[in-house]
């Protein structure tokens, strides 16, 4: 399964309340972080995480890509715990795509 998202870019907006996150120079609004609240600390670093995702999204799968490649050249890429780093990039991409 493949979930649609609002492709990036997308800009952060600082407000009185709240950290307002948008398509760049569309209409629409993606999510809201308020900066009240248990996460009012957070709220900042909530809100560029939260506009980075698209590019984040981006850059894992072009990772992903460059690891296979590699992968065909060098066979024992690990993490530092001894895993195929591939493991930790697959379960991200999943988590992001709404396949876990």
């Amino acid at each position: 399964m493949s979930i649609k998202y609002t492709p990036g870019p997308w800009a952060t907006f600082d407000g009185d309340d709240a950290f307002i996150i948008m398509p760049a120079g569309r209409s629409g609004q993606i999510a809201t972080v308020l900066k009240t609240g248990a996460n009012a600390a957070d709220a900042s670093a909530n809100a560029y995480l939260l506009n980075a995702a698209p590019d984040l999204l981006e850059a894992l799968k072009m990772a992903r890509q460059c690891i296979a490649y590699c992968r065909k050249a060098h066979l024992d890429v690990q993490s530092g715990e001894g895993i195929p780093v591939e493991v930790f990039i697959d379960a991200a991409l999943a988590k992001a795509e709404g396949e876990q």
